[in-house]
Formats: structure tokens, sequence, C-alpha cells
């Protein structure tokens, strides 16, 4: 399946134009698509680039939002976990979560266990249609024994023992977003990345939005398309956008800024989910043979396009994680990388720790008379199918009102039981699947193959396809233990993946690059191939790889002395 970033066809309407192309935005055009709907989707940088990308990498329910009574919520996030689970089963996987009981703990053990029992209560059709490798088991109490041999690492000190429940690990979640990508293009849509939104045209003088002005970065041209309806799905540049069309934006953004750190392994095979005396709580996840740990939540002021972890941020988790490993204590010289993003909630006045995680849809029609535009703002990843879903239930009767055409070409589609592109059938297994793939003589080593199933699914053909001409493509990126890209994906993300510059391939189109800076030699034999292929001049070349070296927070990487918070 092949993805271009079509120009030449904005002469023609759209009945929908999505301002955002984050996990939102990719969402309400998988879905729109689907149905029939003509849309545009247009994202300022790349797909998936920014909140999208920096997550704990979990579909998960929200054990945590309980202790707000969110029940509703939880209830559709772990609907939702078991929906995307099963629509691409070669991206996720079940999770076991270890939570330690001290005796010290609050919540302690019964009112966690009231907690756990709900949640199992609220998951009940969790393994429904689940092939094996899908199925999710029911909390259970550890005994001190028990859980010690589970995770020997934790501070023994107090423990009485802990909860294992389960939740599923998203493995990729840049490659998740792009599989929403792919299925929208595929039934029609048209993605553009590394299109910035400038402004918007009203029709013939009324309150009526019909035209989104934006300009390409890779060209540096200014195009504009007509659309019936607009969706502002920019995430944390909500309140931005709205600025575009109003003097003063109606609706605020509430930013919170979420860093983690992927570390060395520190932990075993589970989730460690542990909460200090303080009441501050972190996870320790195992992931790709290392560690990620986080998140923060903090409030953040400044402009989104100036995020920057500190060294406060970085202490705070480090100081945090050595309460519960003192055997095996995080110093900067065991951090690999520190992503950060920002979380854009639902303005509340409350805490960024207590705001909610729901998800609020604005239709400016009905309350401020400005025809055609909603906006969506909040969310969580594991519920961006179902958002999706219900922008389109805001979309489709402001389509029909403003042009009732539309309604003989729209189809009533549901896509809880589809599947994103690169997985088979919904449901499917992806254990079966893969051990049908190693039976093939592909001639390409066990960890590289599984390696490319995993981010491409049935797709790992096509990137095959590219060695087959060109036996130098099946070179590894890099001999480091549990980096396993190949050449062939740097060729077949330019070629078939619509990535314009160096962090669109190393960061969101091959999984290298997600783990932190690969390096000068990897960045340098990575940028040649992309100069070749998109023409750069040695300049751009060299701009490349500064810009892309530079968006690393290297400065909180290294051997340097750890401080204790005073």
């Amino acid at each position: 399946m092949k993805i271009e970033r079509n120009l030449s066809n904005l002469s023609q309407p759209f009945d929908l134009i999505i301002v955002g192309g984050g996990i939102t935005g990719v969402s309400v055009a998988r879905e729109a698509a689907v149905r029939g709907i003509r849309t545009l989707c247009v994202e300022k940088d790349d797909f998936a680039c920014a909140t999208s990308a920096a997550t704990s990498k979990l579909l998960h329910g929200g054990l945590r939002y309980l202790e707000n009574f969110e029940f509703s919520l939880v209830r559709e996030s772990l609907a939702e976990r078991r929906i995307l689970g099963l629509a691409a089963g070669h991206l996720s996987r079940p999770m076991a979560f270890l939570v330690p009981i001290y005796e010290w703990s609050n919540p302690g053990r019964l009112m966690l266990q009231a907690g756990l029992t709900t949640y199992d209560l609220l998951a009940y059709d969790r393994n429904l249609g689940a092939p094996e490798d899908k199925v999710a088991p029911g909390s259970k109490w550890l005994s001190r024994e028990e859980f010690l041999k589970r995770e020997p690492r934790i501070d023994a000190n107090q423990l009485k023992g802990g909860f294992i429940y389960y939740d599923y690990q998203s493995l990729y979640p840049e490659r998740l977003a792009f599989a929403f990508v792919k299925t929208a293009e595929a039934a029609g849509a048209t993605m553009l990345n590394h299109c910035q939104v400038t402004g918007f045209g009203f029709k013939n003088g009324t309150r009526q939005l019909e035209t989104v002005h934006f300009t390409d970065s890779v060209t540096g041209k200014k195009h504009s398309a007509k659309g019936t309806v607009i969706v502002n799905a920019s995430g944390p540049w909500m309140d931005l956008v709205l600025g575009l069309v109003e003097k003063e934006s109606s609706h605020k953004v509430q930013r919170s800024k979420g860093i983690h750190l992927i570390t060395e392994r520190l932990i075993g095979d589970s989730t460690l989910f542990v909460r200090n005396k303080e009441g501050h709580h972190c996870l320790m996840i195992p992931w790709q043979g290392m560690t990620l740990i986080g998140p923060t939540d903090t409030p953040y002021e400044g402009h989104p396009d100036d995020l920057r972890p500190t060294e406060d941020d970085v202490q705070g988790l480090i100081d945090l994680v050595n309460q519960f490993l003192p055997g095996n204590p995080l110093t900067h010289d065991k951090i690999k990388h520190v992503p950060i993003g920002i979380r854009p909630l639902v303005f509340s006045g409350k805490s960024t720790y207590r705001a909610s995680r729901k998800y609020e849809i604005y239709d400016h029609g009905a309350e401020s008379g400005l025809e055609g535009l909603i906006s969506v703002v909040g969310g969580k990843w594991t519920t961006s199918r179902k958002l999706g879903e219900d922008v389109i239930h805001h979309v489709l009767p402001a389509l029909h009102k403003l042009d009732p055409s539309a309604a003989s070409r729209i189809k009533d589609v549901r896509t809880d039981e589809h599947p994103l592109a690169g997985f088979p059938a919904f449901g499917a297994s992806a254990t079966e699947l893969w051990e049908q793939i190693a039976l093939m003589n592909h001639r390409v080593p066990d960890n590289v193959l599984n390696h490319l199933f995993t981010l491409y699914g049935t797709e790992y053909t096509d990137v095959l396809e590219l060695a087959k001409k060109d036996a130098s493509l099946l070179k590894r990126l890099s001999d480091e233990p549990g980096q396993f890209d190949i050449m062939a994906q740097v060729v077949f993300a330019i070629q078939n993946e619509s990535a314009k510059t160096l962090g669109d391939v190393l960061n969101r189109r091959l999984a290298i690059g997600s783990a932190g800076y690969p390096g000068d030699a990897v960045t340098k034999k990575v940028a040649d191939v992309c100069a070749r292929l998109l023409k750069w001049n040695p300049l751009k070349k060299a701009d490349e790889i500064k810009r892309f070296k530079a968006a690393f927070p290297l400065e909180l990487i290294g051997p340097k002395k750890s401080k204790t918070r005073k």
C-alpha cells in the first residue's frame, strides 16, 4: 500500500478537511474515508510526530482514572483496548503489570483490590473473539514471595506482596498511527504531511468556513483547498489554530508536559506500577530490551513548538525510580533517550494530574455561528478510534445541512470489527501468522524478519521485494543488540510512506530513532540514501543531519553524577 503526498487534486471540493495528523486527526480521517466522505487531512509536520509518539506505548483502560470515579471512561478505554489490539495484532500484545503493596502504601491492599475487581468487571468482554496471543487474564494477589520471584530487583523492605493485572502494550505507536493513515488513504482520503495551515476563508462573506490555506514546507509552495466541514484536530495547537479564525480563541487547552526515560534494562518482563509515599506514580515498562519509565505530568504554559525536557524533569524520574530499585539505581549514564510530549487536556482548572483524560467535541456552528467548524480536544491513544467515530457523528449533521447532496454517497459503516492496514483480518492470530511466515524461505535472519513483520504486518513482503532487486538493502543499519532495521526500510519509507525528512524515516517509519539518537554513522548512512532519493544537495543534507541530531536532548544523557533533590 503506497502513501503519496498528492497535491494535484486540491481543486476538487472536499466534504471534510482535517487540520492535524496526530492520532486524533488520522483516526477521524479513517472513519470519514471508509464511509465515502471525501476527506483531506493536513499535518504541519509529520504524522504522529508529537504527542502521539511520546507515549508510554500502552493500550490501557486507565486503572488510575477509577480514583476520579470515571467509570464510563475506563469502560470505553477497555472496550477500545480490545478493538485496537484485534485490529492490529502485529503491533500489540498483552502485558503483565505488577503493583507492589508496602506497609505504608496508599491506597492499600483492600482499596486496590476493590479497584482491580472493578477494572476486571468493566473489562468483562476483554477476551471476546481474541486469539490465544491476545487473551488478557484477570487480576490476582501475589504473596510477598511470589511478587519477589517475578521481580527480585524491587525494594523488599516492608513489602507485603502485590497485585498482577494485564493491559496491552503498543509496540510502536508511530507505526500504529501510520496504519490508520494507510487505511484512510486506501479508502480514498488525501493525507498530506509537512503542510502547515496558515489561514481560513469564509464563503461569500458569510460565517461559514469554506477554505483552508496552507504552505507545503517541502516545496515552499502555498495551496488552498475547499471543504464543507473543517475539523480542528490539532491537539496541543487547538487554540492556536482557532486563533487563525477568531481574534480570541473560544476554547482553551490545558497543556500537560509529559516526559519518559528510555534506559538500559532495569527490570524483568513485567511492568512495575509504583507509587511513592508522596503519591507520585510512574511505570517501569519493559520495551525492546530496554526500560521505558514515566510519564511525568506537569503544567506547561509555553508554546507547543518550544517543548524541551529539563534536568529537573529527568532528575525527578530518577529519584522516584531509585526509591524502588535500591540494588540497581538509575543514573544518567544508563539513559538512552528522553521522549517528551504535551497532553492536550479539556480545560478544567484542576491540576493536570487530576484532570480528566476524556475528550470533548465542540460544534462552533451551534456555539458561535462559525458554520462548518468542529474542534476536538482531549482523549487518549487507546480511545482514538472511538473519538474518530464520535467526531464523524458530529460531522454528518453539519455536512448534510451544508451540502444535502452528500447524503447519497455516504455509507453506514462501523469500524469496531475492521482490521487496520497491514493486518489480514480482525481478530486474527499474530502468532499463527508469524509462524507461517517463519516457515517460508525468505533467506532473512529470523530476528530481522520478525522485526519487519512487527512493524509492517503483511506488508513486510513489500519491503523485502526491494531487497530482492538490491541485496545491499538487506544490511542492518546498526549492529547494536536489539536493532534490526535494514536499509530496505529507508527506501520503502521514502518511496511508499511519504517520508520527507531524516526524522520521518528514522523516528517514525523505522524503529531505531524511537530508542534514542542512533549515532553519527547511522545518521549519515541514512542521510546519504535520503539525499539520493529526495534529491537533496549537500547543504540540504547537512542541514537535515543537524536538525535531526538537535531534536534529541543529548545534554541530558551521559555520565554525570545523579543529584538528590532536597
